[in-house]
C-alpha cells in the first residue's frame, strides 16, 4: 500500500516543495496550493511550513529589489511608492470647505452639548412644520 499523506508515511518530493514555495511567492491561497498537492490545508502547513514561508519572502525580497533598482534608476512613481510605503511619507490632505459658488465657507468648533442642542431645534422645527402641514390638509 502507498504512503498517503493522512497516513504520516508520505514525506513531500523535492518537485513539491518547490510547487509550494514557488505558488506561495505568488500569493496563491495555501487551499489552493493544498489542492493541486493533494493534502489538506492542515498537512499542507504542517508539512511545508518552511517553503510556504520562505515563497513569501523571496518573492516579497524580489519585488522590493526590483522596486528600489527603478526608484533609484530615477523612476518617479516608484521613488513615489517607495517613499509613501517604505518611509511613511504622504500627501498633505487638505479640505477647505466652499459654498456653492466657490465661496470660503465659515466654519467653528462646536462642542458635543451645542451639537445636541442644535440638533434637538433641528428635530423640533421639523416636527412644528409636520404638526402645521397636518394641519392644514385637515383644514382643507
Amino acid at each position: 500500500m502507498a504512503a498517503t499523506w493522512a497516513n504520516e508515511g508520505r514525506e513531500p518530493t523535492l518537485e513539491e516543495r518547490g510547487i509550494v514555495e514557488a505558488m506561495a511567492g505568488y500569493g496563491v491561497p495555501q487551499e489552493g496550493i493544498a489542492l493541486v498537492i493533494g493534502c489538506d490545508a492542515k498537512t499542507l502547513r504542517d508539512r511545508f511550513r518552511t517553503e510556504l514561508d520562505m515563497g513569501v519572502t523571496k518573492a516579497n525580497t524580489k519585488v522590493a529589489g526590483a522596486l528600489y533598482k527603478m526608484a533609484t534608476e530615477g523612476n518617479v512613481a516608484a521613488a513615489i511608492f517607495w517613499t509613501k510605503a517604505r518611509m511613511g511619507w504622504s500627501e498633505p490632505q487638505r479640505h477647505d470647505p466652499v459654498g456653492p459658488s466657490g465661496e470660503p465657507v465659515e466654519t467653528r468648533d462646536v462642542n458635543m452639548i451645542d451639537l445636541a442642542r442644535r440638533i434637538a431645534w433641528v428635530l423640533t422645527q421639523a416636527a412644528e412644520a409636520k404638526q402645521i402641514e397636518g394641519q392644514v390638509e385637515a383644514a382643507e
